[in-house]
């Protein structure tokens, strides 16, 4: 055991093995594992760490563990709204983490249907340059809820939205997406999207080609220039 903890001692040192650290947890967060990573690990290399891959659930015991000084990147597996957005508060006790040192956020959701309603209580992130979110379940409230959240990040630099949305009257095309969203990121440089939008259109079926968005975006680009 006493050369295993000093080959593991030497890892921990390592920053290419801590720089990411991809901590999703298959057993119970009372695992006497998981314990001794809170307690004796992440106080050793936090400040290594520079991007955390989580689930909800044990977020709070990980981020108590270090100050993470260096940590700018999070990623966070089927998260619950009601959680993440309490987080992201002024009264927040991760405050100085989440708001002050974050500049990627990645919200990646594949096993909860989505309520959009507790994200209006996300204030705004300044810091925030990248931005993800990617969602396997379809929603009604893309442009009562997810709009709005969107606009308050208004110095991202790289979006990408996977999303369903339904029950709309229109298709979201390349104008929708300039008025809406792009006008609202004078930064932004990089948008990577899927949006798949469910309707229903009597006797009419329109087909938007990525040949349209492009267009789209290629007319919107002449204007910004004033071209």
């Amino acid at each position: 055991m006493g050369v295993f903890n000093e080959q593991f001692d030497i890892l921990l040192q390592d920053s290419v093995f801590t720089n990411t650290l991809n901590l999703v947890i298959r057993s119970s967060i009372d695992d006497p594992i998981f314990d001794r990573l809170c307690t004796d690990v992440l106080p050793r290399i936090h400040y290594n760490v520079k991007h955390l891959i989580l689930e909800p659930i044990p977020v709070e015991r990980i981020l108590l563990a270090g100050n993470y000084p260096n940590l700018t990147s999070l990623t966070l597996f089927n998260f619950r709204h009601d959680i993440i957005s309490s987080y992201f508060i002024e009264e927040s006790i991760f405050q100085h983490i989440l708001k002050h040192k974050i500049t990627e956020l990645i919200l990646d959701n594949k096993n909860i249907e989505i309520s959009w309603e507790d994200y209006s209580t996300f204030d705004d992130l300044p810091n925030l340059k990248c931005f993800s979110l990617i969602c396997y379940h379809s929603t009604n409230t893309y442009d009562t809820q997810v709009i709005p959240l969107l606009r308050r990040m208004s110095y991202l630099e790289k979006l990408t939205l996977y999303i369903c949305p339904y029950y709309r009257t229109t298709f979201i095309d390349g104008t929708y997406l300039h008025k809406e969203i792009l006008n609202y990121m004078q930064r932004l440089h990089t948008f990577v999207f899927f949006i798949s939008t469910e309707t229903e259109i009597n006797d009419t079926v329109y087909h938007i080609s990525e040949n349209d968005i492009q267009t789209n975006f290629y007319r919107y680009r002449l204007l910004s220039n004033g071209l």
